[in-house]
C-alpha cells in the first residue's frame, strides 16, 4: 500500500503525532514508506524526549522548529513559508496534519496552512478526541499489537507529560481497540479524509 511512498507527518508540538499516529508511523516504516516528521514547537516537552520517541518509532532525521507555544496565529506567514519549503524538499505523497475541527489554536494553524501548502498531496487529518468539535470516522488504518506496543514505548519517553491520561498504556491500547471495533478490527487509528488523490 505505502511502499516507496513519501509520507509527511506535521506536528504542532512534540508528542502530537505520536498520540494520534504513532502506530501508523511504525506500520508505514515497516511497509517500506519513507516517513518524515516535522514538529513546530517543543511546547512543554523536553527536546530529548522527542528525539528518543522518534527513534523508538524508527523515524530518521526528525525536524524540530522553535515556534512559541500557543501563538502560532501571530506567525502564520512564517509557518506557511516553512511548509512550502518542506513541500519542495520532501515532495510528499501523503501529508498527515491536525483534523479540520481541532480547537487548539496551534493545531488549527498547522491544519489550515498545511492544507494551503500541500495542494498536490493527499491529506489526512489526525484526531485527538478531547480537542475536537466532531470526530469524523472516515479513514481507518488497521494495526497490530506490535504497532501499538511501539507507540506506547515511544510515548513513555515523555516524562514531562506523564500526568496526561492520553500517554498511559491502558488509554492508548483501549482507544486503538475502540476504533478497531468500529470496522471489526483488533486495533486501528482513525483519520479525517481531507483530500485523497489516486
Amino acid at each position: 500500500m505505502v511502499e516507496n511512498k513519501r509520507i509527511l507527518f506535521l506536528s504542532p508540538h512534540c508528542d502530537d503525532v505520536e498520540i494520534s499516529c504513532g502506530g501508523t508511523i511504525v506500520k508505514f516504516i515497516e511497509e517500506g514508506a519513507k516517513v518524515f516528521v516535522v514538529v513546530f514547537s517543543a511546547a512543554k516537552a523536553d527536546v530529548k524526549e522527542y528525539f528518543k520517541s522518534m527513534s523508538e518509532l524508527g523515524v530518521e532525521n526528525p525536524q524540530l522548529y522553535n515556534f512559541q507555544f500557543r501563538i502560532f496565529k501571530t506567525k502564520r506567514q512564517e509557518i506557511l513559508d516553512k511548509l512550502i519549503k518542506i513541500r519542495k524538499e520532501i515532495r510528499p505523497d501523503i501529508v498527515f496534519l491536525p483534523a479540520t475541527g481541532d480547537t487548539h489554536q496551534d493545531h488549527e494553524v498547522i491544519s489550515q496552512e498545511g492544507f494551503r501548502a500541500f495542494k498536490k498531496s493527499s491529506i489526512l487529518g489526525y484526531q485527538q478526541p478531547w480537542a475536537l468539535r466532531e470526530i469524523k470516522l472516515q479513514f481507518f488504518i488497521p494495526l497490530e499489537e506490535k504497532h501499538i506496543d511501539k507507540k506506547i514505548k515511544a510515548l513513555s519517553f515523555y516524562k514531562s507529560q506523564v500526568s496526561k491520561f492520553y500517554t498511559s498504556a491502558d488509554y492508548i491500547k483501549n482507544e486503538a481497540k475502540y476504533w478497531g471495533s468500529q470496522v471489526e478490527l483488533l486495533y486501528a487509528e482513525i483519520f479525517e479524509t481531507i483530500r485523497w488523490l489516486l
